[in-house]
């Protein structure tokens, strides 16, 4: 059983980082976005891959199901994910302007 106040060092790092204080708010926010984003595009590109590969292996479910379109839907989902957390979209729907 874990102790109740133990964290991996990186997590630990992190959140002291984050109380520093040394950064605006406004900019460990946008850095955070920019971070997700990131991972989301990542995730993107992976999805990517294994679309392609189901689509080329032409493999298929017993039942019929096309794993390479399920794969596509998901892609989607994270690919407006990323647009929407664009800066330029978020400062648009705020009012904001660089």
């Amino acid at each position: 059983m874990a102790k109740r106040n133990s964290m991996p060092k990186a997590r630990a790092g992190r959140r002291t980082s984050r109380n520093s204080g040394d950064r605006h708010p406004t900019e460990f926010y946008r850095s955070a976005i920019e971070a997700e984003r990131t991972r989301l595009m990542k995730a993107e590109a992976v999805l990517g891959s294994l679309a392609f590969a189901l689509k080329h292996a032409e493999w298929r479910c017993e039942n019929g199901t096309d794993y390479a379109n399920v794969v596509e839907v998901a892609r989607d989902i994270v690919v407006e994910s990323v647009a929407r957390l664009e800066l330029v979209h978020l400062e648009r729907v705020s009012g904001r302007t660089a």
